[in-house]
């Protein structure tokens, strides 16, 4: 075996770094989770959870805010809410390009169009 073999090889065999790479502990943290229930996480696993909680708790703040500067969004263009700020706009551009969008925006935004009794056409895409 050549040394850029046996280089590679250590590297997978080699446990990753938590904090290292945020898609990958976004994905395990996900799949741990899957498997809480049953057939249950060994103590080795529980402990990673823990451990990949504790290191997304900025990326999961930053994600509740940028939901949360969409829907104020939403609702001051299409529910007669109040308008972001300006500082806000900024954060809402800034997060908006460090964070993928929340899988549940769009119907969260369903939800508040009926609750101001508005129509449900306006989250179709126009043709």
């Amino acid at each position: 075996m050549s040394i850029q073999n046996l280089k590679a090889r250590l590297k997978r065999l080699t446990p990753p770094v938590i904090g290292e790479d945020v898609e990958r502990d976004l994905r395990r943290r996900l799949e741990l989770r899957g498997r809480s229930y049953v057939p249950g996480l060994t103590p080795a696993e529980k402990d990673e959870y823990a451990k990949l909680e504790a290191s997304l708790k900025k990326v999961d703040a930053e994600g509740r805010r940028l939901f949360s500067l969409n829907m104020k969004d939403f609702r001051a263009t299409h529910c007669d809410g109040d308008p972001l700020t300006e500082a806000e706009r900024i954060e809402l551009i800034e997060l908006g390009k460090r964070h993928r969008p929340d899988g549940l925006l769009k119907a969260a935004k369903a939800l508040e169009l009926v609750r101001a009794g508005k129509d449900l056409s306006i989250l179709r895409p126009s043709q």
